[in-house]
């Protein structure tokens, strides 16, 4: 009878690792063994398909409700930017001021949940941001401009204006701010993709102000024609 007993011992798999994420190990009965590895891979299958189906349920409800809310609100695609640099030496100072104007041409309002990222050469002036925005510095020539709690949303084919002041003086087109681009925020606060804003509209640099750097500034700004005049 003890023989018996120990026979069943030696016979039967080891339970030491159930419940682990590694296969059961075992000790005799091939029979027993293949049995077992099918039943521990059959479970890891049919696991594999239950996070498959939910990972799929999730993606496709994310998908949906961005749908959702981007057919609810203007695109990068919508939006058009005015940009004009006023003048050199504002307020006789080394500075120049720039002045913007945001055009909404979707059929919905541009409410508060918008960012607009984009790149200029030369350092904003702190505190000198007139208009219902905040402009911040990132990094570099990498800034942002948010809504203030003065914003009030951009109707339909409506628009909103501020304006800000720039280190140094601005005399080339190759200093314009470029680089728009747009990102949004659901109810949830999750941000959108970014959307690039490629309707950019500049004012020519053509006034005595806009050319000169300096009081007594005798040189010109560079052109084509000058650059490469015979």
């Amino acid at each position: 009878m003890k023989g018996f007993k120990d026979l069943q011992s030696r016979s039967s798999f080891n339970h030491v690792n159930q419940g682990s994420d590694n296969p059961p190990q075992f000790f005799f009965y091939p029979s027993l063994i293949l049995l077992n590895l099918s039943f521990y891979y059959y479970k890891k299958k049919i696991m594999r398909k239950i996070l498959f189906a939910l990972l799929s349920i999730t993606l496709f409800a994310s998908c949906a409700d961005e749908e959702t809310t981007a057919s609810t609100r203007p695109t990068g695609a919508d939006i058009e930017i005015l940009y004009e640099m006023l003048g050199n030496r504002y307020q006789s100072k080394n500075q120049y001021m720039n002045e913007f104007v945001i055009q909404n041409h979707s059929k919905f309002e541009l409410s508060s949940n918008w960012t607009i990222y984009f790149h200029q050469p030369y350092r904003l002036i702190d505190n000198s941001v007139k208009g219902p925005v905040t402009i911040n510095h990132i990094s570099g020539d990498y800034y942002k401009i948010e809504p203030s709690k003065e914003y009030v949303a951009v109707k339909p084919e409506g628009e909103m204006q501020f304006s800000f002041l720039n280190r140094d003086a601005m005399i080339k087109n190759a200093d314009f701010p470029c680089g728009f681009y747009i990102v949004f925020k659901d109810s949830l606060g999750v941000e959108s993709l970014p959307e690039t804003i490629s309707e950019i509209t500049y004012g020519p640099l053509i006034k005595a102000e806009q050319l000169s750097r300096a009081a007594g500034d005798s040189v010109a700004a560079p052109t084509a024609e000058s650059r490469f005049a015979a």
